[in-house]
């Protein structure tokens, strides 16, 4: 598995059989396989997360296996028209899976939709897809986003991965406490949802913008679920935030999984 940290919150992810783009708005793309289906995620409608480019750009709108899931927000506020109007074929509307907080959507190896009946039986075949790895194509579910959209849990070929989107401990100075308490239980509620859970990767936001409180959500995640590798994002070119996690006694017991550099090879 290959995984490359694109810029800000868009990663690119290479497996065996499949490969998967996550949140890309802009930077340079690593070359798709023409061999295997890739996945487009899009956790929510903010502009650094969700872009049309991921339908025009030319190497992608070329890749003959393209699957698109996004968060249902950006259904709401995009209709139909206006995706043609901006450019995205009608055979690429097609291949768009929306998706809602707290639901699982399952894809078989030829990215179509399997298992439409219910979240009881996805979570079967999400059982199975991490068991039989390249036979069962790849599950997807999802966490409530504290900001907007959603949090993506993706088991695909043996490997599970996380990827936040914006599901985060948002925590701003001049906040009120009732405001502060709200959104602590929020995170902790979703992150809950994962416990017992192993995760070869997990990306989440490590955002300067929050001055001190910057780390809260990296590490409360870090302390309750078990992480091989956290890759932070959502801090633009604020590299130095990185460094400065690093330097905190809280990061002691987890420094060894943070990845560092753009490119990690599992």
């Amino acid at each position: 598995m290959k995984v490359i940290h694109v810029y800000h919150s868009g990663f690119y992810m290479e497996l065996a059989h499949c490969a998967l783009l996550f949140d890309y708005y802009q930077g340079t793309l690593p070359t798709v396989p023409a061999d295997k289906p890739l996945y487009v995620f899009a956790s929510h409608v903010h502009q650094d997360h969700f872009s049309f480019s991921v339908f025009t750009k030319e190497e992608l709108r070329a890749h003959p296996q393209v699957f698109y899931l996004l968060s249902n927000d950006i259904k709401r506020k995009y209709n139909r028209n206006f995706f043609l109007k901006k450019g995205v074929s009608e055979e690429q509307y097609e291949q768009i899976t929306f998706i809602k907080a707290d639901e699982i959507v399952c894809f078989g190896n030829d990215g179509r939709k399997v298992g439409d009946n219910g979240i009881e039986e996805n979570s079967k075949r999400e059982g199975e897809t991490r068991e039989a790895g390249i036979s069962s194509g790849i599950c997807v579910r999802t966490l409530r986003s504290t900001d907007a959209g959603v949090g993506f849990v993706v088991d695909a070929e043996g490997r599970r991965i996380y990827h936040a989107g914006d599901l985060n401990w948002w925590s701003w100075e001049g906040e009120t406490k009732e405001d502060e308490r709200r959104m602590e239980q929020d995170y902790k509620q979703e992150i809950a949802k994962l416990s017992g859970q192993v995760f070869d990767i997990a990306c989440l936001p490590l955002d300067s913008r929050q001055g001190a409180r910057f780390a809260l959500g990296f590490d409360w995640f870090l302390r309750h679920v078990e992480t091989k590798y956290a890759y932070p994002m959502h801090y633009w070119d604020d590299g130095a935030v990185i460094s400065k996690l690093l330097s905190l006694p809280c990061s002691e017991p987890y420094r060894d999984k943070v990845v560092t550099e753009q490119e990690l090879m599992l």
